[in-house]
């Protein structure tokens, strides 16, 4: 007589998350592979339908490519999973004892979050100074944030933050007295004159490392 010993064999869930937390498959994309069977899957948004990890098996994911304006904010797992990382590869091991559900029985979760660029915009006196006396302007986010006849942008929280695709719409430019205006500028991102004494700065640069920052000049003369 002989006792034959398999192990169990697990479902495991494994979600990209938007930053608000959905799971809409538009976040992200990894590459899978599962020590179980063997397979391996590149460019997935979702786990691979009838993939299983069997008890102290491996699932491998790597190559986690966010969406443009996106970053990995973190990767974890429900059950608290031996869940190890080593440069941008995640390797979840099946440390769960019990029957397996018939369902999910753990989740990967991969979570995303907003890259922030702080844009500073800064009016300057003919001698190329920021001296908050050379004249003011109007500002208006595409969050909705609004400030009127402000000399620089430091008065929303230190420099405003946008997110990819974010505007930020200049108008109503007021030299100081004696001053005329000379030119608007920006060292990153795209800056469109609306022919009307507005611009319109458009933050398109979401590839870019989160909190890399970008400067508006309206040098007066």
């Amino acid at each position: 007589l002989y006792a034959h010993w398999t192990k169990n064999v697990y479902k495991v869930d494994i979600n990209i998350l938007s930053p608000s937390g959905e799971q809409d498959k538009k976040s992200g994309t990894m590459d899978i592979r599962y020590s179980y069977s063997g397979n391996s899957f590149t460019g997935m948004t979702d786990q691979p339908e009838g993939q299983q990890v069997d008890y102290q098996g491996t699932i491998t994911i790597s190559n986690i490519k966010p969406t443009t304006g996106y970053y990995v904010l973190s990767v974890t797992c429900t059950s608290g999973a031996d869940l190890s990382s080593s440069n941008g590869t995640y390797t979840y091991t099946a440390t769960m004892t019990g029957t397996p559900s018939g369902s999910w029985d753990d989740t990967i979760v991969i979570q995303m979050a907003w890259k922030e660029f702080p844009i500073n915009i800064n009016i300057l006196s003919p001698k190329g100074e920021e001296d908050n006396h050379s004249g003011t302007m109007d500002l208006r986010y595409s969050d909705g944030v609004t400030l009127n006849d402000v000399t620089n942008e430091s008065v929303v929280d230190g420099s405003k933050h946008l997110r990819h695709g974010w505007t930020i719409v200049i108008s109503d430019i007021k030299p100081a007295e004696g001053y005329n205006l000379k030119s608007v500028t920006c060292n990153k991102g795209t800056l469109t004159d609306n022919g009307d004494g507005s611009y319109t700065y458009t933050c398109n640069f979401g590839n870019e490392a989160n909190g890399t920052g970008a400067l508006i000049t309206i040098q007066m003369t």
